[in-house]
């Protein structure tokens, strides 16, 4: 479900779909968020 400069991703929340939009800027900030969250993870465990 892809809009000029918005995208709409669907969240799984304790089995219920949401779908919450963001704005370009905004979701590629969230996207590097947690891929920076999760290899720190990946890291720390190693």
């Amino acid at each position: 479900m892809e809009e000029e400069g918005k995208i709409f991703i669907p969240i799984g929340v304790g089995g219920k779909g949401k779908k919450i939009l963001y704005h370009g800027k905004l979701l590629k900030k969230t996207i590097l968020f947690y891929l920076h969250r999760t290899f720190a993870k990946d890291f720390l465990k190693e």
